[in-house]
């Protein structure tokens, strides 16, 4: 437990521009100087259920102008074996490949999936049913990320709520065109930014995109990975340590601070997670046949004898881990632990593999795992719990972004001569 205990010591001593058009820009949608970003809010399902607040036209996608609403309108969208039916009042309407929605007024709003939302949509067909996406500029997409990926601060942390909006729209530019195969940019999940449109923005969160409007943050001139996390617990990682992609200088791990760790008055800098022995057995054999082999079944992966630690990373976290049965061993790399490692306190995965393992045994047969741990999530790029104890100690956004990802250059996003 050396790497932990000396965790816990150093904690507790311790005017624009129009920007360029690329790929995200929705056809047939006039962004007036400002990049447009494509939302995928719900994909393949049966039935799409939208109101409308305020007045907003109803547009098939082949272009003809359908209906005007000014007043709060359910409408029911429905997949049929040639296109689109939807369902407004007594009428009815169809198209082949499906209709989009327009606001009229600054205040028009849609409402969707239990959020309210500004911009267009647009619901069309897929092959296995229908897709909603909401298209909107991307400083007003930011009012719906930043919120919920770094929480609503008090004003004294208004820099931690800077850094976050420049490292969300820096992520949000570098994946335009990322899902172009399913017609959209960026899921609203952990898939890639939380996103819940004009629910809960907050008067910080908004001023802290306003005051940095436009900025990205690039490395050698290109757009860096801006990847976050919620809690570090007091040591970054290395992006190569923790999945299988191409290294960054900047996305190298290091020390969460000098004397302190930023990140220590999060509820997640340090944990404990534990099971009996039966209990992780059936998390192991329901979840490492999706996470390592889907041909493995319950059978074939056999019951829980041990666990061993096989290799840790430079930031102490565990790199490589054997579960052992009476069937085989498997071994898991990097973040698939965390994946198969499920908890029963109620999240949904492991909250980070920076832990310590210990191990119960009675009568030589092991009865129960517990796990020492620090962190919640992959610790790769910015922490954010750590940006909030910097802002409150005094220390300015830029400050913050460059502790997270050393040596990145801050620009305009319309300062970059290609958008990707």
């Amino acid at each position: 437990m050396l790497w932990l205990c000396m965790l816990l010591v150093t904690a507790t001593a311790c005017a624009s521009a129009p920007v360029p058009t690329a790929v995200g820009r929705d056809p047939g949608e006039d962004s007036g100087g400002l990049q447009w970003i494509r939302v995928g809010l719900q994909q393949d399902v049966q039935i799409v259920e939208l109101e409308s607040e305020g007045s907003v036209e109803l547009v098939a996608l082949s272009g003809s102008r359908l209906r005007r609403f000014d007043h709060r309108t359910r409408l029911s969208f429905k997949q049929l074996a040639e296109g689109v039916e939807l369902a407004v009042g007594g009428e009815r309407f169809e198209n082949e490949d499906g209709f989009r929605l327009r606001p009229l007024a600054k205040e028009s709003r849609i409402h969707a999936k239990g959020n309210v939302y500004g911009g267009n949509f647009r619901v069309s067909r897929t092959r296995r049913g229908l897709q909603l996406v909401n298209i909107l500029p991307m400083e007003t997409y930011l009012r719906g990320v930043v919120p919920w990926e770094i929480g609503r601060p008090e004003p004294e942390a208004l820099a931690a709520a800077k850094a976050q909006a420049v490292a969300a729209r820096t992520y949000a530019y570098a994946h335009l065109g990322h899902w172009e195969p399913l017609g959209f940019d960026a899921y609203d999940s952990v898939s890639d930014q939380v996103y819940r449109g004009l629910t809960g923005v907050h008067s910080v969160t908004d001023r802290a995109i306003r005051e940095t409007e436009g900025v990205v943050a690039t490395y050698g001139g290109k757009l860096i990975r801006a990847y976050y996390s919620s809690t570090c617990g007091g040591h970054g990682s290395t992006l190569e340590d923790v999945w299988t992609r191409e290294p960054a200088e900047y996305l190298s791990g290091r020390r969460d601070g000098k004397q302190v760790s930023w990140c220590a008055e999060s509820p997640h800098f340090r944990w404990t997670e534990a099971w009996s022995a039966h209990e992780l057995g059936e998390i192991v054999r329901k979840n490492l046949p999706a996470e390592l082999d889907p041909s493995l079944d319950a059978d074939s992966i056999g019951s829980l004898q041990d666990l061993q630690v096989l290799e840790r990373d430079r930031s102490g976290r565990v790199q490589r881990l054997r579960i052992i049965t009476d069937r085989a061993s498997f071994d898991l790399w990097g973040d698939r632990i965390r994946w198969v490692l499920r908890p029963l306190s109620g999240f949904e995965i492991l909250r980070s593999t920076l832990f310590e393992l210990e191990l119960i045994h009675r009568d030589d047969a092991l009865v129960a795992v517990r796990l020492l741990g620090g962190g919640n999530g992959h610790g790769v790029g910015m922490c954010q719990t750590g940006a909030l104890g910097m802002a409150r100690h005094g220390y300015d956004y830029k400050e913050i972004l460059r502790q997270y990802y050393p040596d990145v250059e801050l620009q305009k996003i319309w300062e970059l001569e290609v958008l990707p």
